[in-house]
């Protein structure tokens, strides 16, 4: 059984980062609302 754990890291941490974004672009969404 051959096992990359470079690969699954980098596409767990590309996974992460774009769940971060997509958290922190909901966030400002959510003050532009709040603040209007």
């Amino acid at each position: 059984m051959s096992f990359k754990p470079s690969k699954g890291v980098q596409a767990q941490r590309s996974t992460s980062a774009i769940t971060l974004v997509v958290l922190y672009d909901i966030l400002c969404g959510l003050e532009r609302f709040v603040a209007q």
